[in-house]
């Protein structure tokens, strides 16, 4: 099985899991009309996109998947999350993905949010590999 659909099975259950979370969040919404129950809007913290090797990453993968899902992306790094008094934001940029060699990435628009706007968010920072990391 390839890595893609590796990643597009465990994905299914994942993003089932989250919408069952999110179930009495959506229905709130949905009351008020801000988002359609069944779209996820979905932050993920990574590396830099652009560095990243798109034929093994996973995240990659995951991000393709709920895509295709119809939820909604948006990107950051580590060094966009900061706190205001005592409210936890970041610096996100929208996020269009595509399981492809070269141009698996486009960004829209940006935007300072209050990370209480997303619905789920994906920490999927590398650690740093080096003989400490090791022991």
């Amino acid at each position: 099985m390839a890595l893609i659909e590796r990643v597009d099975a465990w994905m299914r259950c994942a993003i089932d899991a989250i919408q069952l979370v999110a179930c009495a969040k959506s229905l709130a919404i949905l009351t008020a009309g801000h988002r359609n129950y069944m779209s996820l809007f979905i932050g993920v913290v990574m590396d830099p996109i652009s560095m990243i090797n798109p034929v093994k990453d996973t995240t990659l993968g995951l991000l393709v998947s709920a895509q295709a899902r119809g939820h909604r992306l948006a990107y950051m790094e580590q060094s966009s999350l900061y706190l205001n008094h005592g409210e936890a934001r970041a610096k996100v940029t929208e996020l269009v993905v595509k399981a492809e060699m070269k141009d698996w990435f486009e960004f829209g628009g940006s935007a300072d949010l209050s990370l209480s706007e997303f619905d789920a968010i994906l920490m999927r920072k590398d650690p740093p590999f080096d003989m400490e990391f090791v022991y």
